[in-house]
């Protein structure tokens, strides 16, 4: 080892094998929490995670995720946070979720903190609240280099729809 002490290795694996090595305990943890809010129920698949659900990752083959890259972006509906683990693997700088459920944002930082991506960070913002835009600025003053809009804007709760993309 040419007198070195330690050495670095890279381990290259596909995000389904990486999230069959997660601690079952903390998989079988978020499953059972997962699974206690009935529309929630296996929704978002994260596959890092070991988590399988409904809405598949199949969709993210369709983008140029290298566009991401050193970039910051914005998850509006983030859910789970399907998507800001997508952006963050694919080199975002940094990734902001949104929600405006607390058990939601609570497993969202559980997931993130299984798969280990650091740069994902979450806040609850209430995208009927007429002032949600200064929410988002207080929690992350950076303006996004891109947003993703996936599910919430169709939610028939959401009242204010063009506001958001505002």
């Amino acid at each position: 080892l040419c007198h070195k002490r330690s050495i670095s290795i890279l381990v290259v694996m596909h995000e389904d094998e990486l999230g069959q090595l997660q601690e079952k305990q903390a998989v079988t943890s978020i499953k059972q929490r997962i699974s206690s809010i009935k529309w929630f129920k296996t929704y978002q698949s994260i596959p890092l995670a070991g988590l399988e659900g409904l809405r598949p990752t199949s969709r993210y083959r369709l983008m140029n995720l290298d566009m991401l890259r050193d970039s910051l972006v914005y998850d509006f509906g983030c859910n789970l946070g399907q998507a800001c683990i997508k952006a963050a693997q694919s080199g975002a700088r940094k990734v902001a979720g949104f929600d405006v459920m607390d058990d939601t944002l609570a497993m969202a930082r559980q997931v993130r903190d299984m798969t280990g991506l650091p740069n994902i960070d979450f806040a609850r913002v209430d995208f009927n609240d007429p002032g949600f835009e200064d929410t988002v600025d207080r929690a992350f003053p950076e303006k996004s280099d891109y947003s993703f809009f996936f599910s919430v804007y169709r939610t028939k709760e959401l009242r204010q729809r063009d506001r958001l993309f505002e």
